[in-house]
């Protein structure tokens, strides 16, 4: 084969011309002010989710506010119902499950009231809860005065609104009901003072930030069938609810997961924008050749240089007033024929080949 047709250029690196670099720039900017749309929208709607959240938290533990934000029924003290001071302290958080809208917990409970009327010890249920163990620990009377108290394990439904991961918070909320009693013949007042959380209670990804105990009315839209009651009256419940406030711990712990994961596409985006050091690439009017290929059965025929020649018309025609391309430095004949028709070496660029380094001649010819 002539030198003329020896023009493989071997394996090389590519080079980002400037009219690729303005593209670049160009999709840059418009991923930029893509995403930037994206999170403002996206910042507007946890903003919202944020406010939805401290509302309904809020409802939840305010007496004066029914379930869904409904009205309530009647707060006042019914005449007549027997008081029970009841309170609830939270030994232990034993599970948290968001893909299973569950936690289960660890706590005691305990009643005091006086007279025969009531036994609300015998009875109680945890609303949308199942008991999975129930222990009385204690249990006492002195004169009319009584005095009981549980240790309970409950698993307990709750679902959980990560919209704003990792930045949700919930309220973890302990519903203890006497289904035998009516709030007007039973009524819990909760003990603030005795009620709480254990320092030790630790639950993987939150903290803790507040807690609170209430009692709280809670209608049921139906009787029961209870014939005591008429038809289209709400059966109301009186209804212990211990409240408590989680959130994620910050942004910190998650930064840390992903700070390789992000120096990694900060390092790529910088490489976009890298200039390479080619003299030829400073000129916005140069092109890159990067290879000719010539039929086995043409070669020796000058066809080589007709290619070149085409080339060199078509830039032309372009308005470019460069033609650059990468040799491989052991490619010889190809450099030889590049020379002969007044290329000439304005660089060098490295490459890998194979567990080695290779290396390119840079080479460009004015128009």
């Amino acid at each position: 084969m002539d030198d003329e047709e020896q023009n493989g250029q071997g394996q090389k690196r590519d080079i980002i011309t400037p009219a690729a670099r303005r593209n670049l720039w160009i999709w840059a900017i418009a991923l930029t002010i893509l995403f930037a749309t994206g999170a403002v929208v996206i910042a507007g709607y946890l903003y919202k989710n944020k406010i939805a959240a401290i509302e309904r938290h809020s409802d939840r533990m305010n007496p004066e506010v029914g379930e869904g934000g409904t009205k309530p029924p009647s707060t006042a003290l019914p005449a007549g119902a027997n008081s029970v001071r009841a309170g609830i302290y939270v030994d232990r958080i034993i599970d948290l499950s968001v893909k299973e809208a569950s936690w289960t917990i660890d706590f005691y409970l305990w009643f005091r009231w006086n007279g025969t009327g009531v036994n609300p010890g015998e009875n109680f249920q945890i609303v949308d809860a199942t008991i999975e163990a129930k222990e009385k620990v204690d249990e006492y009377t002195i004169g009319d005065e009584r005095y009981v108290l549980y240790k309970v394990v409950a698993k307990i439904t709750k679902f959980f609104d990560v919209s704003r991961f990792p930045r949700d918070d919930h309220i973890l909320t302990i519903n203890i009901e006497s289904p035998a009693s009516e709030r007007r013949e039973l009524l819990f007042i909760a003990d603030q003072e005795s009620s709480g959380v254990s320092s030790r209670v630790q639950i993987p990804g939150y903290s803790i930030y507040q807690q609170g105990v209430l009692e709280k009315p809670h209608a049921y839209g139906s009787t029961h069938g209870d014939p005591r009651l008429t038809v289209g009256i709400e059966k109301v419940q009186s209804q212990l609810r211990m409240g408590v406030w989680i959130h994620r711990q910050g942004w910190g712990f998650y930064l840390k997961m992903f700070v390789a994961l992000f120096a990694a596409v900060g390092v790529a985006m910088l490489a976009f924008f890298i200039k390479p050091t080619v003299d030829c690439l400073e000129n916005e009017n140069a092109v890159e050749l990067h290879r000719i290929y010539v039929l086995e059965r043409a070669k020796g025929k000058g066809v080589g240089g007709k290619l070149l020649n085409r080339c060199f018309e078509m830039a032309r025609a372009k308005g470019c007033e460069i033609i650059w391309l990468g040799v491989w430095e052991q490619n010889s004949a190809a450099l030889g024929f590049y020379e002969k028709l007044g290329f000439v070496k304005v660089g060098e660029l490295q490459f890998p080949y194979g567990k080695t380094v290779g290396r390119n001649y840079v080479l460009k010819i004015e128009l």
